[in-house]
């Protein structure tokens, strides 16, 4: 199965990035895609709008090599608990590929 197939649901993912603060993180969490295309998912770290951040498939039978694809963050809204960031991304086009 091709990279792109494997971000069209609810999956498990690695995201790095630079957080708020200039450091590098990395943390597990799932992508959300909503009806309208867009991607979301919740960050624990802070990160800026704008950002880059890289998103990794874990390891699953469909989508055993997965590789990096970067976003940029176009929106963070603290959660109502103020413990988690939602993020909303835009992909970043990779030259003479398609998007995912």
């Amino acid at each position: 199965m091709n990279n792109a197939a494997c971000f069209l649901d609810n999956f498990r993912i690695e995201v790095s990035g630079w957080g708020r603060d200039g450091r590098v993180f990395v943390e597990t969490t799932e992508l959300r895609p909503s009806e309208d295309g867009k991607k979301k998912l919740l960050l624990r770290h802070p990160v800026l709008d704008g950002a880059l951040v890289f998103l990794s498939l874990l390891a699953t039978p469909e989508c055993e090599n997965s590789v990096p694809v970067a976003y940029q963050v176009k929106n963070v809204q603290v959660t109502d608990s103020g413990r988690l960031n939602e993020v909303l991304l835009l992909e970043l086009h990779r030259h003479g590929c398609t998007p995912v």
